[in-house]
């Protein structure tokens, strides 16, 4: 995986230190990040944005490859979102939420009156919208 890593572009120190805050990182199949990096670059992410991400959020390299498709398309298709390698690029995060827990998450902000467009607003403004659920 480091190595992986250093093919993307991120010098050799922040490898470090991401594998220091990541324990599990260098252990991650490479053949899955790979895969979740390609959907990125498919949605029109930059190298540059995607290290962005990688550093933010590394934990996103080892999701199942399906997850992240489900993921993007539900963002895509059913909330309407335009710009993901921008989205991405502000809330890392948001990648490693399954379609489920934001589908129960739009769910539950439309019964409360929310309208899309701000249900999109609370998406891409909030970096940790699994606390916004409880």
């Amino acid at each position: 995986m480091r190595e992986y890593l250093k093919e993307l572009g991120i010098h050799e120190k922040d490898v470090d230190a991401l594998c220091k805050l990541n324990p599990e990182l260098e252990a991650y199949d490479p053949k899955k990040a790979r895969t979740n990096i390609a959907f990125l670059k498919d949605e029109g992410c930059s190298d540059l944005y995607i290290r962005n991400i990688i550093i933010n959020n590394t934990y996103f390299l080892n999701n199942e490859p399906k997850m992240t498709q489900e993921l993007i398309e539900y963002l895509k298709e059913d909330l309407e979102f335009k710009d993901l390698d921008l989205l991405f690029d502000s809330n890392a995060y948001l990648l490693n939420l399954e379609k489920k827990y934001l589908q129960d998450f739009v769910k539950e902000k439309k019964q409360a009156g929310k309208t899309l467009e701000e249900i999109r607003d609370l998406i891409e403004l909030n970096l940790f919208i699994m606390e916004e659920q409880a």
